[in-house]
Formats: structure tokens, C-alpha cells, sequence
């Protein structure tokens, strides 16, 4: 889980990139859950600035086929997002690959001393969703999980502190 001061730290040097969507992809992870693909995938067309929300269209699943999901979308991202320049083919992120995007990844997390994968920024939304009281189904509708026990397992990764405050606060 990234913690807060590593976010900081990330976001800090993302604005100095030339990747001008890093930032919005971070906090893509980190505050809504997405993977990278569904980043390099999502299209303005899909997006509702209204509502706050962006339609994914041919996600991952464990069976291979295709299905689309609607997810939430925090207030920082789309302030973010509202920053972008339009890419000419309706990308919100404009990476042209995965290794474009990793290749900025990197830089980001050296530049910051972060040593956490980008996968990373997921379990970090699933954890705080966790210890803000976002029920598991809420969590698995927003990161696409069709498995509960796969998303208990790999990604809520709730901290003993935080265990330890829920108990006195009986």
C-alpha cells in the first residue's frame, strides 16, 4: 500500500513530467481502483463529468470475455482530468503503450524514492475504501473484481493501527 507521504512525494514529481497525465493516472489508481489498461483504454466519450463517473469498456476478466463497468470518479481526479489536453484519438490517458506508460512510471517512482509498483496504486484505493467502510461488494463493483475472497486476499491490506483504533472506538 502506498502510503500518504509516498502519494505526496508521487504526485510532487508527476506534475514534472512529460507525461502530462501521470498525475491523473496515479490518482486513477489510487482514488477510483483502475488497472493501467483500463486507463490507456478509457475514452472522453465514456466519461460524464456530471456524474462523476467513466464507463470501461472490454475489461479484464477471468474468463476472457468482454464486459464493460461503470466506476466512480473522486473529485481530485476529475479536477485532474479537466487539466488534460485532448488527445486525438478520445484518449483521457494518452500512453501510447504499456511500456510508454511504465517508462514514465518509473521515472516518477525514482524520482520520488518510491520503490512500489504502479499495481500498487490499487491496493492502496482498496485498503482506504476498506477503512472508510465501503462494503467489499462496493469495493469489487468499483475495481472490477468478480471474486470477493481474490480482492480480500491480494488487496484490502487493512493495518493493525487501524484495527486497533476501530476496537476503542466501541
Amino acid at each position: 500500500v502506498i502510503t500518504v507521504e509516498e502519494e505526496e512525494r508521487l504526485l510532487e514529481h508527476a506534475t514534472k513530467s512529460k507525461a502530462k497525465w501521470l498525475k491523473a493516472a496515479i490518482l486513477l489508481g489510487i482514488d477510483c481502483g483502475l488497472r493501467r489498461s483500463e486507463m490507456i483504454n478509457a475514452r472522453y466519450r465514456n466519461l460524464d463529468f456530471a456524474t462523476r463517473t467513466l464507463k470501461l469498456e472490454d475489461t479484464k476478466n477471468p474468463n476472457n470475455i468482454t464486459t464493460s463497468r461503470v466506476v466512480g470518479l473522486s473529485d481530485r481526479v476529475i479536477e485532474e482530468i479537466r487539466k488534460l489536453p485532448r488527445s486525438i484519438n478520445g484518449q483521457i490517458i494518452a500512453a501510447t503503450s504499456g511500456d510508454n506508460f511504465f517508462h514514465f512510471w518509473e521515472q516518477c517512482r525514482k524520482w520520488a524514492g518510491v520503490t512500489k509498483r504502479f499495481h500498487c496504486t490499487r491496493a492502496t484505493f482498496c485498503t482506504r475504501a476498506a477503512e472508510n467502510n465501503w462494503q467489499l461488494l462496493d469495493i469489487a463493483s468499483q475495481t472490477g473484481h468478480k471474486d470477493v475472497n481474490v480482492l480480500r486476499k491480494h488487496y484490502a491490506k487493512l493495518q493493525g493501527e487501524y484495527l486497533a483504533n476501530k476496537i476503542s472506538k466501541k
